[in-house]
């Protein structure tokens, strides 16, 4: 292989490659803000209780009445359904389907967005109106239109009054958190004998929960002194779901932004050795005052060029740096190096897994469980692809490639890995985001890899010449 073919090759591969991390961290960042957008400050900030089994004994469940008494004085928000299988049936067309009671504030736990009507209002719940929520998906086969407010459906042989309308996230990830069931939800309160009913999930949320730390022992201290046997139930802390989405990237970035400090700590040594070595060596024909005053503006030049260089170490680390989040329930009390305690987690969650059986996760649970893996496996692949892009420059520099070239290799990759990101998040569904930040964070960590600064040249000599 000559070397004009060699050179070609060495170019593609790097464009290739840093297109496909820059679209890697577009996607990532997409995913990670998404969630942050629409679960940080709206319904995903709660804890859930989830009934283990819905073959639970009777005795010791949580009742309504056990809840009302309970949070009421607690000052908490809180809601609760209840799934069963159901019919739906609207002239001769009819579908099985999963009808939700629903407890009062519900819709401020579901994220569902209304295009016709509205959720359920406190008098429909107080007086146990016969009214439903359908999706959009619903409307169409029943009705052959989302036109449907006032129109009855039966559900399980009772007639029920359509007063809303939501949408379906068809989208990759919300196929992976449903069953494909279709669900209606009615007032918790229309159903008879609602008060004896056992209640599988509780949503709760409030500013006094989220101060706490061990929010997850605050609820279940609450259930116990309802008389609920907590053993029957799962207990979901999801206040850090955004950071914990967000999390994988972050690190990486912030590894990325402690190289570049590496590459700009040792440049501002060397730029202050140079500097005092230049000083020192025109101290020796000349006194300290008329080095001094022969040289003002160098000086001023050198401090200069030395304060920019500590300035962007700073601005780097504030850039790069990130909230992290570990849940309380994973950390040691004792000693942080108690390797029988992890041991005992990954146990537990194998426990956790096996146990499975009758157990039905709420769908938000679904969504972070499988966003959670799908930003992890994407992280990985970014590991990996940041390690063969290393290898990539190398060569680069090896065939002794032009800076200028690289550089706009390196702008072409920054378009083409943002155009795929962009169609990549339109494919799956994703609102896309922008990460301006990590972007920079790269760029400047793949600028300062890909400049090759000839020897004999010392930024320090441009402030003190001889």
């Amino acid at each position: 292989m000559d070397e004009i073919k060699l050179q070609s090759y060495s170019v593609k591969k790097l464009l290739v490659l840093l297109s496909a991390l820059y679209c890697l961290v577009f996607v990532i960042n997409s995913m990670a803000s998404g969630y942050e957008y629409k679960f940080d400050g709206d319904y995903g900030k709660r804890v859930e209780v989830n009934i283990k089994n819905k073959l639970t004994p009777d005795g010791r469940t949580l009742k309504l009445r056990n809840l009302e008494s309970v949070i009421n004085s607690s000052g908490l928000n809180y809601s609760y359904q209840c799934e069963a299988e159901a019919y739906i049936k609207a002239g001769s067309k009819g579908y099985s389907v999963k009808r939700v009671l629903s407890g009062e504030n519900l819709s401020g736990f579901l994220g569902l967005h209304m295009l016709k009507g509205s959720f359920f209002n406190e008098s429909q719940h107080e007086y146990g109106k016969k009214v439903a929520v359908i999706s959009e998906t619903l409307a169409e086969k029943l009705f052959m239109t989302d036109n449907v407010l006032g129109n009855e459906v039966e559900i399980s042989g009772i007639k029920y009054k359509v007063t809303g309308v939501y949408q379906n996230r068809n989208t990759p990830f919300s196929i992976l958190s449903s069953d494909g069931i279709e669900r209606i939800y009615v007032p918790f309160e229309s159903f008879t004998g609602y008060k004896d009913l056992i209640i599988e999930t509780v949503f709760l949320k409030g500013q006094s929960l989220q101060e706490e730390i061990f929010r997850t022992d605050k609820v279940n201290n609450l259930l116990k002194q309802a008389g609920v046997n907590t053993d029957y139930y799962r207990l979901k802390d999801f206040y850090d779901s955004p950071v914990f989405i967000s999390q994988p990237l972050s690190a990486f970035i912030f590894f990325v932004g402690m190289l570049i400090i590496i590459i700009l700590a040792k440049a501002t040594v060397r730029y202050i050795k140079d500097g005092i070595s230049n000083f020192e060596q025109r101290m020796k024909a000349r006194y300290l005052f008329e080095v001094i005053k022969s040289s003002k503006l160098g000086i001023l030049i050198f401090l200069t060029g030395a304060a920019f260089l500590l300035c962007g170490i700073a601005a780097v680390f504030f850039m790069v740096r990130f909230k992290g989040s570990i849940p309380y329930q994973c950390i040691p009390p004792d000693n942080i190096f108690d390797f029988q305690f992890y041991g005992s987690l990954i146990s537990e969650a194998l426990h956790n897994a096996n146990e499975f059986y009758g157990y039905r996760p709420t769908q938000y649970e679904l969504q972070v469980h499988y966003g959670l893996v799908a930003v992890y496996c994407l992280t990985v692949l970014l590991v990996i692809n940041f390690i063969a892009v290393g290898s990539a420059i190398k060569l680069n520099r090896f065939l002794m490639y032009s800076s200028l070239n690289s550089l706009t290799v390196l702008g072409g990759a920054i378009v083409l890995g943002t155009v795929s990101g962009f169609i990549l998040c339109l494919i799956f569904g994703i609102q896309s985001a922008s990460p301006v930040r990590f972007f920079t964070v790269l760029s400047i960590y793949f600028c300062a890899r890909l400049i090759k600064i000839p020897e004999g040249i010392s930024l320090a000599n441009f402030g003190l010449q001889k």
